[in-house]
């Protein structure tokens, strides 16, 4: 299973891969899994499995007995098909594949392997004093490991111990009675495990109402730990960030990145943005709602994407001046999340509104999640508007990994509505879309196209009025409302300022001795 692993995670279970570099990655596998590390442990052709050299361990994987023996049928003892076969210095399939079937049988490859690895592994945590897990909890502050009761507890260690994550970086937990509420990377004296829990789980990590825990596993290194009850998924390209668009502004915390995976919460999504020469390495994106930071020299407006990084549990006072996201409230009843600007007042801190419209807000209590590394406008990820845009275009011209579908869709994390017909357009720059779930500060692209043409137009960024319930955008021309419209008129709708403007006119003009 861990040969066919590394090659389908190397997209070569057709193609096959050289056998040194197989039994390289098959190592690097091997490695990393701290369950399975444990069956090369007292192999007597691998007196250090950790620090093999790459030639012996390539006599031992590729020997008699051993994975690349048995897919090339070498060790057979009843006939049947050989799936693999060993040409010269490459390991390559046998695999007949009817012609169009390429991706299912990667498909239904991947998830025989997920579930005989899974299989294997359930059995090996089974084993009495192999692993134990603990419960993530909250203690009204930071979450923290409720480590387990009864006979477990006689197995657990006791003080400062040794455990290695995911990427093999050392970590030091301290297990103490029933909990372990600090840890910190090898040379660091900051607890930091607030951050690695949340970073795993999500800043709900621990609340009331969830579940989350962790598994501790032994090795001949000492322990190894790794978050249950995540979603993994890729690690993003660069340019895609782990995004969270079903919570409100800034109000879920960064992906962990752990070498080619992201472990995080069920509700994450990916979303494509500039990288403006930062590394994507540990950011995360959220939409900003509201207009309390929309002020000052940068403005954070609703709607904009805003990309954040984990504050590594950092006080007020070392984030001074520095917008950030912050939790505030009683972690039991529910804390809230509130981008703000940590500013010093006296001998404490306040949470500031950029707009001067929000009062300032007291800090004592707030704990910081992540600070704000860019702020990403909505317009800057489409084209100029009114830019026409062919059909066989739509993904490039917006950056996308695929284009988007009408009436509307959501690809790499945007919002697309594709007008094409009539039903959707109330007035020339308003549109209504049934059976959408509307996210929290969630934008569109708005594009039209008249019928019988392979032409869209980008019509502009669409906003959610919450007064008239519809979607607002710049508009669309004369031409484009007689098609896709309705009703003879082609007005569009006056925004707020203008409308007060026009009707102190028309009232002073009423009140005028020429009007009757």
């Amino acid at each position: 299973m861990v040969v066919l692993e590394v090659l389908l995670d190397a997209d070569a279970l057709q193609t096959g891969m050289a056998l040194a570099e197989l039994s390289r990655r098959c190592q690097a596998y091997l490695l990393r899994s701290p369950e399975l590390f444990l069956d090369l442990v007292g192999v007597r052709e691998l007196p250090d499995p950790r620090n093999t050299d790459l030639a012996v361990w390539r006599r031992y994987w590729e020997g008699p007995d051993h994975p690349i023996a048995a897919w090339t049928g070498k060790i057979r003892k009843t006939p049947g098909r050989v799936w693999f076969a060993v040409d010269g210095e490459q390991f390559r399939p046998r695999i007949p594949v009817p012609e169009g079937a390429e991706a299912a049988l990667v498909e239904m490859t991947r998830e025989l392997v997920d579930a005989r690895l899974a299989q294997y592994r359930r059995r090996r945590s089974a084993a009495p004093g192999e692993t134990f897990e603990a419960k993530v909890l909250h203690n009204r502050t930071d979450p923290i490991l409720k480590l387990p009761e009864g006979e477990a507890r006689a197995r657990l260690p006791v003080g400062t111990a040794d455990v290695r994550l995911h990427d093999g970086e050392v970590w030091r937990f301290k297990f103490v009675s029933h909990y372990c509420n600090v840890a910190h990377r090898a040379g660091s004296g900051r607890n930091e495990l607030p951050d690695l829990l949340r970073g795993w789980f999500g800043p709900s990590a621990g609340q009331p109402g969830t579940d989350f825990h962790v598994r501790f596993s032994p090795s001949p290194d000492g322990l190894w730990v790794e978050p249950i009850g995540a979603r993994v998924i890729p690690f993003p390209e660069r340019g895609r960030f782990v995004a969270f668009p079903s919570l409100q502004a800034a109000a879920e915390s960064r992906a962990e990145v752990w070498q080619s995976q992201v472990v995080l919460p069920e509700d994450a999504v990916e979303v494509r943005l500039p990288l403006r020469g930062r590394p994507a390495e540990g950011l995360f994106a959220v939409r900003a709602t509201g207009d309390s930071m929309d002020g000052g020299a940068a403005p954070i407006h609703d709607g904009d994407w805003v990309l954040l990084r984990y504050a590594r549990g950092q006080g007020l006072g070392a984030i001074e001046g520095r917008v950030a996201l912050v939790a505030v409230g009683d972690p039991d009843l529910g804390a809230s999340h509130l981008l703000k600007r940590i500013v010093r007042v006296g001998a404490g801190h306040v949470l500031h509104s950029d707009n001067p419209a929000h009062p300032d807000l007291p800090a004592a209590g707030a704990v910081p999640i992540a600070l704000l590394v860019a702020v990403v406008r909505p317009e800057e990820l489409a084209p100029a508007e009114g830019c026409p845009v062919p059909e066989s275009r739509l993904a490039e011209e917006f950056g996308l990994t695929e284009a988007p579908t009408s009436p509307w869709s959501r690809v790499d994390g945007g919002l697309f509505f594709l007008i094409d017909a009539p039903g959707l357009l109330l007035a020339p720059d308003r549109l209504r879309v049934p059976g959408l779930d509307r996210r929290p500060g969630e934008t569109a692209f708005v594009l039209t196209r008249l019928p019988d043409s392979g032409i869209w137009r980008y019509a502009g960024i669409g906003r959610w009025s919450e007064v008239e319930a519809a979607w607002g955008f710049p508009g669309v021309d004369f031409a484009t409302w007689r098609a896709l419209g309705s009703g003879r008129s082609a007005s569009r709708t006056l925004p707020a300022v203008w409308q007060a403007q026009a009707e102190a006119l028309a009232h002073r003009n009423f009140q005028s001795p020429f009007f009757p």
